[in-house]
């Protein structure tokens, strides 16, 4: 009996473990923590995005300040012709 059931073991097919991609169970710590940045990345956009949009507006607002330094010194220069 016990070798029939180990031949009927050995020829039903056997399931597969589902692969759930970057979602599988991991051990190694560096994949890990790729993980949770990934996580984190899709929840809430990268971590960069928020101070790169920092850097931009102050950049937008430096470019604005002298725009209007130069609006003034035409103004001035023009005031003086007449």
């Amino acid at each position: 009996m016990n070798l029939i059931n180990y031949i009927m073991n050995r020829l039903s097919p056997r399931e597969m473990p589902i692969l759930l991609g970057r979602w599988r169970m991991e051990k190694c710590n560096m994949k890990i923590h790729n993980k949770i940045d990934l996580s984190n990345e899709d929840h809430c956009g990268t971590c960069g995005e928020y101070a790169f949009e920092k850097v931009n507006l102050n950049l937008v607002n430096k470019a604005i300040v002298k725009i209007n330094n130069v609006n003034k010194a035409i103004v001035k220069f023009n005031n003086k012709k007449l």
